[in-house]
């Protein structure tokens, strides 16, 4: 047995002791990771993500994500409160990142 096999056996052997279990990603079901379900999705649809709109964006949470996920994406931010919107232009310096201090809603307010 190759000194690899070896090594991964006694990997997930010494995982199983402590119930977990190692998969490939590309094995896990959908639903467990949004960034790998995105990847996924698109690199079966052939398509690069180009575009990430992350609404309600806090402090930068999901944009932070989505920027290192996403390495060609341009990432739109959209925050309403001025205060974490503030936050939000603070946390994140990023060519890639609009951000927007406005709020979606199904009506004008």
């Amino acid at each position: 047995m190759s000194p690899l096999r070896v090594f991964s056996k006694a990997v997930r052997t010494c995982l199983d002791r402590f119930g977990y279990v190692l998969w490939k990603r590309e094995f896990l079901l959908y639903g467990i990771s949004p960034w790998l379900d995105i990847t996924r999705l698109s690199r079966a649809s052939s398509c690069s993500v180009q575009t990430f709109f992350d609404v309600g964006a806090n402090v930068g949470q999901t944009a932070r994500a989505a920027l290192d996920a996403f390495p060609t994406a341009n990432i739109f931010s959209f925050e309403p409160h001025p205060d974490t919107f503030k936050r939000l232009m603070e946390a994140i310096v990023d060519p890639r990142l609009s951000a927007y201090q406005i709020a979606f809603g199904d009506e004008d307010g």
